[in-house]
């Protein structure tokens, strides 16, 4: 397997983004309904959400450093890949800072404010420009994937119908 998945980036990087998208629909719903005992119980997974994909986060932040320095790339993709890395560690340092502010307010029982609402969604704009800037290296550029032909595909054309 390790010869198809060169690296594990791809692997980490889904539950990030799965685990911090589920995190803000959550809270938002947890959120919007906190006068209701239910309202309590989203804020809870909205939480464990949050925790569980911000170590899973940093997991993806190390394999993607990995993949980084080590996958293959020309000049070209090479930019393609500064601009993915810039917006990857700008979402981390937000994604890290809800975290903490999470476990804190967690700890002290504070609720949950408008301001973490707006943090949450920030985090969850700026993963999802991240994650675009990433499925644009593997689909425009075809960085970490194996060309059509080396991977044992014959090269005649393929059609569906």
């Amino acid at each position: 397997m390790i010869e198809i998945i060169p690296n594990w980036h791809p692997i980490f990087v889904n539950f990030t983004v799965a685990l911090i998208s589920v995190s803000l629909f959550f809270y938002l719903i947890g959120y919007l309904s906190k006068k209701h005992r239910i309202g309590q119980e989203w804020l809870i997974v909205g939480c464990w959400c949050l925790w569980l994909g911000t170590l899973l986060t940093i997991a993806t932040v190390i394999v993607g450093f990995v993949a980084y320095y080590s996958v293959a790339h020309d000049a070209k993709s090479h930019e393609a890949m500064v601009l993915h890395r810039n917006w990857a560690i700008a979402t981390f340092i937000i994604i890290l800072a809800v975290f903490v502010w999470s476990v804190f307010s967690s700890i002290k029982k504070k609720p949950v404010s408008s301001l973490f609402i707006l943090s949450m969604v920030i985090a969850f704009v700026l993963l999802t420009i991240a994650a675009w800037h990433g499925a644009e290296l593997v689909f425009r550029y075809g960085v970490g994937v194996k060309p059509l032909l080396q991977s044992g595909n014959s090269d005649k054309p393929h059609h569906h119908h």
